[in-house]
């Protein structure tokens, strides 16, 4: 079956093998197809769509605008979907979107704030992240986003003063941002910074801590945080 074929069935209603229609995006079938289904009616059609973008995150740039569209689906399971997907893709370009997924902090649904605590740990891109905290608190002034946009103004890394303060917030938003930037790294995992998220009594947090720090590293990386023992554990 075409990848045509294969689009049209799903909108029809009819099970495709997704994995197939991922393959053929992966192998060149332009991803700007995605959006019929992305911008379907049909309800099964767009949760297809959006399970396709989290499988296919860094090629989906010509459907960020439907994409961004979708956060704020009714589906919880889209929601999440579609921030898995724009975390790997969106750039400084897309201002709205980047401020959209760190309002997903927010979101009612633990899943769906989950993932986006793991958009900002899996975020390299400094910049980007400085950016889409700035855009949040413009979407979303008076509140907590605007006291995390003070906190990174720019691309310079959050001090260790202010993680502490971050994690220890009383408002469950800003200990979420802090286990994301807590939990940022490139090739090392900082053993100080992750005893410091430890403090966060978030559960989507703390999964996305333990996550982290099982995640493949890459081949030669250094393992900072290989000895960590919190400090409430006993010592062996």
């Amino acid at each position: 079956m075409s990848p045509e074929n294969m689009i049209e069935a799903i909108l029809a209603g009819e099970d495709v093998d997704a994995f197939k229609l991922i393959g053929a995006f992966r192998r060149g079938y332009p991803v700007k197809n995605l959006s019929r289904l992305l911008c379907s009616s049909n309800k099964r059609a767009v949760a297809a769509g959006a399970y396709i973008a989290n499988q296919i995150g860094y090629m989906l740039r010509p459907c960020i605008t439907e994409l961004t569209a979708l956060l704020d689906s009714e589906s919880a399971q889209i929601r999440s979907d579609v921030i898995h997907g724009l975390g790997a893709c969106a750039t400084v370009k897309h201002t709205e979107t980047l401020g959209k997924l760190i309002l997903a902090l927010d979101d009612p649904d633990p899943f769906v704030h989950r993932a986006a605590i793991l958009s900002i740990a899996r975020s390299r891109d400094d910049t980007r992240l400085a950016y889409g905290v700035r855009a949040a608190a413009e979407l979303a002034p008076g509140t907590v986003f605007e006291d995390l946009a003070q906190v990174f103004r720019s691309s310079e890394r959050v001090d260790t003063e202010t993680l502490v303060w971050l994690i220890e917030h009383q408002n469950p938003i800003a200990r979420r941002f802090a286990v994301g930037v807590a939990c940022r790294a490139e090739i090392i995992l900082d053993a100080e910074r992750l005893a410091i998220a430890e403090h966060c009594d978030d559960e989507k947090g703390q999964s996305v801590l333990d996550e982290m720090r099982r995640r493949p590293k890459p081949m030669g990386a250094r393992i900072a945080w290989i000895n960590f023992v919190p400090e409430d554990s006993p010592t062996h």
